[in-house]
């Protein structure tokens, strides 16, 4: 089992250097929003580091995806799923659809920011650090959220 890890660190090593090239020079992901990197840097904040990657997911209502992988240990996947819906009535449907997913817990909605979190062996205090994290990062200010309460101030 020991040589197992060893080797599997050693493929990872080796092969990751290859593997992000071909996933930014050659397959070219699609721009990653600036409200995912303050997520991230709410992550930072409680201690836990990730790997932002973008998603290109074609799906009805949903303008944005990403995961952020917080282990690369295949054998142990921790992995935050990360979408930006169109509005928030569609934010309200997709989050139904992912509390009815069994791989997805915590999954929880801002506006309509979604997040939702796969760790295939169980880590309660590591999911609670991101859920506060997701609480946390603060809303630029051309969401419809933000938008609302400043309709609201003006009239």
């Amino acid at each position: 089992m020991k040589y197992v890890r060893i080797i599997e660190t050693i493929f990872g090593i080796l092969f990751f250097p290859f593997i992000w090239i071909y996933e930014r020079l050659i397959e070219g992901k699609p721009p990653s929003p600036p409200e995912f990197w303050l997520f991230i840097g709410e992550l930072r904040k409680r201690g836990v580091i990730g790997q932002l990657q973008m998603q290109e997911l074609h799906i009805e209502e949903l303008s944005s995806s990403a995961i952020v992988i917080l282990d690369l240990n295949p054998s142990k996947s921790e992995v935050v799923s990360l979408f930006k819906c169109d509005s928030v009535e569609a934010a309200n449907r997709k989050l139904a659809e992912l509390e009815s997913n069994p791989l997805m817990s915590h999954s929880k909605q801002r506006d309509c920011y979604l997040m939702s979190v796969t760790f295939l062996e169980p880590n309660d205090q590591l999911a609670a650090k991101v859920v506060e994290a997701f609480g946390a990062f603060e809303l630029p200010p051309n969401t419809s959220l933000n938008q609302n309460v400043q309709k609201r101030r003006i009239s």
